[in-house]
C-alpha cells in the first residue's frame, strides 16, 4: 500500500482535517507531519506540537484511521525545509499550501491540492475562539474536550 503525506499546522484540528484523513485511509498508508512544529502560543498558532498530535492521536483512533505522525518545524529557508522533509518515505504528498505544493513538485513529488471541505477553516476558528462565539461544531468532539481543558482565553 502506497503512503500518503498528508502537511498541515492543525490548528486547531478540525473537521475539514478529518473528512481528508478518512478518504485517504481508504486508499493509503498516512504520514501527518504537523507543520510549524515549534510554533506555540500565538494567535495564529496557539497549540503546541504536543497538544496537535494528541488531538491527531485521539480523533484518529476514535475513527479507527492509523496514521504516523511527525514533526515538521519551519527552516530559514525552503531547501532545509525540503530536505528535513525528504527524510520520511512517502509516495504521495496532500496538502492545501500552494507554497508547500510549489516546492514538492519541484523536487519530483506527486502532489495533490487540497481544497477546503465544507467551508471549514482553522482560522475561522480561531476566530471564533477568539471572540467567544460557539466554535465547538467544527472540530470532532475529542478535539473540543481537549482544547475546553486547555482554556484558550490565554493564547488569543
Amino acid at each position: 500500500m502506497q503512503t500518503a503525506l498528508f502537511i498541515g499546522r492543525f490548528q486547531p484540528l478540525h473537521l475539514g482535517h478529518i473528512t481528508i484523513l478518512q478518504r485517504l485511509a481508504k486508499k493509503y498508508k498516512i504520514l501527518i507531519a504537523i507543520g510549524s512544529s515549534q510554533e506555540a502560543r500565538t494567535p495564529q498558532n496557539p497549540f503546541t506540537f504536543r497538544e496537535r498530535a494528541r488531538m491527531l492521536r485521539a480523533a484518529c483512533t476514535l475513527l479507527g484511521i492509523k496514521a504516523r505522525i511527525i514533526a515538521l518545524p519551519d527552516y530559514p529557508d525552503d531547501e532545509h525545509w525540503l530536505d528535513h522533509l525528504m527524510t520520511y518515505q512517502f509516495d504521495i504528498a496532500f496538502s492545501g499550501n500552494k507554497r508547500t505544493i510549489q516546492l514538492l513538485r519541484e523536487r519530483g513529488c506527486s502532489v495533490h491540492q487540497i481544497k477546503e471541505v465544507g467551508g471549514i477553516s482553522a482560522s475561522h476558528i480561531r476566530k471564533l475562539m477568539s471572540e467567544g462565539r460557539p466554535w465547538q461544531r467544527y472540530v470532532h468532539y475529542s478535539t473540543a474536550r481537549m482544547i475546553e481543558n486547555i482554556g484558550m482565553k490565554n493564547r488569543l
